[in-house]
Order: structure tokens, then sequence, then C-alpha cells
């Protein structure tokens, strides 16, 4: 019986470990999502960079960069010269557990899609 009992303690522990990584990434994404409709949103354009990131251009000359980094995206932003010397207004990383993370242009005019699928580990 206690055999029994420790072993649905520990299974019990790991559903709990794997609920709460579950929870911290969906908080994650949300708050991604939130953040990037604000971004295009009050934009003025936006350039794709390759498969590797986009750039949000706006009219007092800040920029927001949204870029690819191992196992997150990070979002910088600043004004433009900022970005390009290294200084910049604020840095956010989203932490994507296991996320692939694409780039797509739409047809429409400055218009920019974020696409982030869960990749099981092998």
């Amino acid at each position: 019986m206690i055999l029994t009992a420790i072993t649905l303690l520990h299974q019990t522990m790991s559903w709990s470990k794997v609920n709460k990584s579950r929870s911290e990434q969906v908080r994650t994404l949300e708050h991604l999502a939130s953040q990037w409709r604000l971004d295009a949103h009050a934009a003025d354009s936006v350039e794709l960079n390759g498969d590797e990131g986009v750039t949000f251009n706006f009219r007092d000359a800040k920029k927001v960069v949204y870029k690819k980094a191992q196992d997150s995206l990070i979002r910088e932003e600043g004004k433009s010269d900022d970005l390009t010397n290294g200084t910049r207004k604020s840095r956010e990383e989203f932490r994507l557990e296991m996320g692939k993370v694409t780039f797509e242009k739409l047809d429409m005019p400055n218009r920019v899609k974020i696409a982030i699928s869960h990749q099981p580990a092998v």
C-alpha cells in the first residue's frame, strides 16, 4: 500500500509540474499575441527580415523588431539609430518551449503573420 501511495504521489507531482509549465506557456503566448497586435496596428509600415524576424516602423522613427533566438522570440524597441548601434529603449524575451516561429508576408499591404507551432521533443 505504501508503495502504491508513493507512486501516486510522484505521478501527481509530475502532472502538477507539467500543468504549471503549460499554464506559463499559455500566459506567455497570450502576452506575445497582445503585444504583436498592438505593434502591428500602431505601425506605419512593416518589413519582413527573411525568416529571422520582423521590423515594425513608426512615424517618430521608432522601430520595434521581433527576432528569433533559441527557444524564444525577442522584442526590441527603440529609435532607428539605437537599434543599429546596440542601444535600445526596451527588450523583452518570450520563452517558447519547443515552439517553432515562422513569419509570413501577406498579400495585403503592410501585413505580416506570425505563426508559432508546437514541436514536441523527440
